[in-house]
């Protein structure tokens, strides 16, 4: 009995200290009132802080100067009197909260949380007072500790998203004891303080709907033009190699998701397992505001969509992990809430960002398209198993003849057939669906509909991709024949309902009707593919 004993102690020690040391603990989440690591480790930093320094007696006095008060927060400005700048420090009270709310802390161990913010219009006007931190210019915004430093906007709604940015930094730094790695920190700043307000209340981390209600931010047309000028120069390579250039440092992008950078110190890039994601978006020419964009992109997208909600939401009480562990963390938190392998959960994260980034649009359905892995047939590759692709339909018979039917109200959707480079095939695809249903219901069929177009084909039209599985990766990483980055990327391929297609490389079939990825809500109805393989020899 005592060995018993002692077999179960054994046991569940070595469980929990693996659980510790991987972030494995068993889908147990920290509840409000529980104190984590890292608010441990947020005490412990903020206990050593300095009191803020008396600011100078005679900008206190500065006729155009004036303070704007709450609980949380005192504001110093020199613009004029407007409900858009008095109204700051009650937005700022209400962050507070609902950033409480979203890291499922406890309100009351925050309620002393106190910051000093200089909202500036006349940078001469501060400067001259040495309550710039050591700035002597500021573009947009800067946090250090509890003091915050913000450049007057014209556009209000850019005004409160910079405040809030810094806002955030402000607080995560109170609570956390971290400001990096940088990816997640600035992030985390961007997406959070992506707001509503509706009725008086603040409402943080909300996607873009439309242009106007987020005048000014533009982070979505930034990322649609870097996606657009990083494909283009990756069509253009073929030494392997694209050089980059982020905030005037040039960043070098091999393959193998090897990068060699200038600005490990930043973080964004120096991300250890994520650093290719940010690789298959990130060109720059220069403008700091690029590398934001990107880093809210994927912040964004890992808090929305519902593969990964749950496993990022995690995230901030792993910030005492160094940069590099952190985001392999990351990885092991997806394996975890996915129960899949990690080289799963890698390539499931991949494949996801990649749709999201060359898709990403106002009003972007999550929900309706994100890749649905759960393959058809039941021979492809499943990335809610643990494995990948140990049972893919390798095609090897000559016959091959399979119908799959696609739904009009999704994205891309898996075929359950792992098709093979150099191999033609012949799609044929029946049916009709709804593609809208205001002002009147448009119907079509695989063709599409040409008097809209959405990435270079008319909405309506089949289209196809071939995402390399784990497998097919490891086997063409061995033979060394990745020499280019395109080479990691899908293949795509234009469908419509009769087409040869003959892929370049191996992979699993996905499907999807072409349409915007806001714009599959009112979609109804499904089309039958038959895919054939013509018997070709490589």
């Amino acid at each position: 009995m005592r060995r018993i004993f002692l077999f179960i102690l054994f046991f569940v020690t070595i469980n929990r200290v693996f659980a510790f040391d991987f972030g494995i603990d068993s889908g147990v989440e920290f509840e409000v009132g529980a104190i984590s690591d890292a608010e441990l480790v947020g005490e412990r930093m903020r206990s050593k802080w300095q009191p803020l320094d008396q600011l100078p007696k005679a900008f206190l006095d500065e006729p155009d100067i004036r303070q704007l008060k709450g609980k949380h927060i005192i504001l110093y400005t020199d613009v004029k009197s407007c409900a858009a700048v008095d109204n700051l420090p009650q937005i700022f009270d209400q962050m507070v909260s609902e950033l409480c709310v979203y890291f499922g802390l406890d309100l009351g161990r925050y309620d002393k949380f106190f910051v000093r913010g200089f909202l500036i219009d006349d940078m001469v006007k501060f400067s001259k007072y040495d309550v710039l931190g050591g700035m002597k210019e500021l573009r947009y915004g800067y946090s250090l500790r509890n003091q915050i430093w913000v450049r007057y906007q014209s556009t209000e709604y850019y005004q409160r998203h910079l405040f809030l940015h810094e806002g955030v930094h402000a607080f995560m730094f109170y609570a956390f004891g971290k400001s990096t790695p940088f990816w997640y920190c600035e992030g985390m700043a961007e997406m959070l303080a992506t707001h509503k307000i509706d009725d008086g209340k603040l409402r943080l981390g909300c996607f873009p709907s439309n242009v106007s209600a987020t005048a000014g931010l533009g982070r979505i047309e930034t990322i649609q033009r870097l996606v657009k000028n990083f494909d283009a120069a990756i069509d253009n390579k073929i030494d392997g190699k694209v050089d980059l250039n982020i905030g005037g440092n040039k960043v070098g992008v091999k393959v193998g998701n090897k990068i060699i950078n200038d600005v490990k110190d930043m973080g964004v890039i120096d991300v250890g397992d994520l650093g290719y994601l940010f690789s298959l978006g990130v060109d720059g020419t220069g403008e700091r505001v690029e590398l934001y964009a990107m880093c809210w992109g994927f912040v964004m997208f890992c808090d929305n969509h519902p593969r990964y909600r749950a496993a990022f939401r995690r995230l901030a009480f792993r910030l005492t992990d160094s940069n590099t562990d952190f985001a392999r963390r990351f990885i092991m938190l997806i394996s975890c809430e996915r129960k899949i392998d990690v080289e799963a959960a890698r390539l499931s994260l991949e494949v996801d960002w990649n749709d999201f980034r060359r898709n990403i649009c106002y009003g972007y359905d999550f929900s309706r398209a994100a890749i649905d892995f759960n393959c058809q047939l039941g021979a492809g590759a499943n990335l809610n198993n643990v494995s990948i692709a140990n049972n893919v339909t390798k095609n090897n018979d000559n016959n091959l003849s399979s119908e799959v039917v696609i739904r009009a109200d999704r994205g891309w959707q898996c075929s359950g057939l792992r098709l093979e480079a150099n191999r033609r095939y012949n799609f044929t695809a029946t049916g009709s669906f709804q593609l809208a249903d205001k002002p009147a219901i448009w119907k079509s069929e695989a063709n599409g509909i040409t008097i809209k177009y959405n990435q270079g084909a008319p909405v309506g039209k089949l289209c196809a991709m071939i995402i390399s599985d784990v497998e097919a990766k490891k086997l063409e990483s061995k033979l060394q024949v990745l020499n280019s980055r395109k080479s990691l990327l899908p293949e795509y391929k234009i469908i419509g309902a009769n087409a040869t297609w003959k892929p370049q490389k191996n992979g699993l079939l996905f499907l999807k009707i072409n349409d915007p990825a806001n714009s599959l809500k009112d979609n109804n109805g499904n089309i039958s593919v038959k895919i054939q393989d013509e018997k070709e020899k490589k």
